[in-house]
């Protein structure tokens, strides 16, 4: 498989998400931003804060009206030049802006009261973590050898064993499965 075939398939697989599974499956994606950040990372509080927030309203333990938290303006304001000045090229700072763009969109529609899957903005996350990581060992994801790594390979995967689950289970997924279908290091 090469990347544009994947990302094919995950654009219409992600239409199949049930729209009680959408929030798990942004915060899913969101989780490996996450797990990316150095916590030394000056403004790591403020990240793990809205992460934390953000399972929560999933896992039932706040309700969705209460939105207009401090933690949550914290990163729809994020300063615009710390923004700029982290680097795309370094991966905790790269998983930075990744988990900011993504938990922007999970917040806008928190707030908004929709139910959408997130599009490529989401299930994009990892993979664009994945590239700076390949990228230090010369290759991308755009490249076939590249794509066809294992640590490519173990989340485009993931993604579609999860696409799969949120597509036909009813079951409620919470803070406990934010790894389900990732091995995690």
């Amino acid at each position: 498989m090469i990347f544009h075939e994947f990302k094919k398939t995950m654009d219409n697989q992600t239409l199949g998400i049930k729209g009680e599974n959408t929030l798990f499956w942004k915060l899913w994606c969101l989780t490996f931003a996450f797990d990316k950040i150095e916590k030394k990372y000056s403004n790591y509080k403020i990240i793990e804060d809205c992460y934390k927030f953000l399972w929560e309203i999933n896992d039932g333990e706040r309700e969705n009206l209460n939105l207009e938290n401090s933690t949550l303006d914290s990163i729809e304001k994020f300063s615009d030049i710390e923004y700029d000045d982290l680097d795309d090229f370094e991966v905790s700072e790269c998983a930075v802006k990744e988990f900011i763009n993504g938990a922007e969109v999970i917040i806008r529609d928190l707030k908004n009261g929709q139910v959408s899957n997130g599009g490529q903005a989401i299930y994009l996350i990892p993979l664009n973590i994945i590239d700076i990581i390949l990228q230090d060992d010369g290759t991308d994801i755009l490249d076939e050898d590249g794509f066809n790594t294992p640590i490519c390979l173990n989340e485009i995967n993931a993604q579609l064993k999860l696409s799969v689950e949120l597509s036909h289970n009813n079951r409620e997924f919470s803070f406990s499965d934010r790894n389900i279908f990732r091995a995690t290091t």
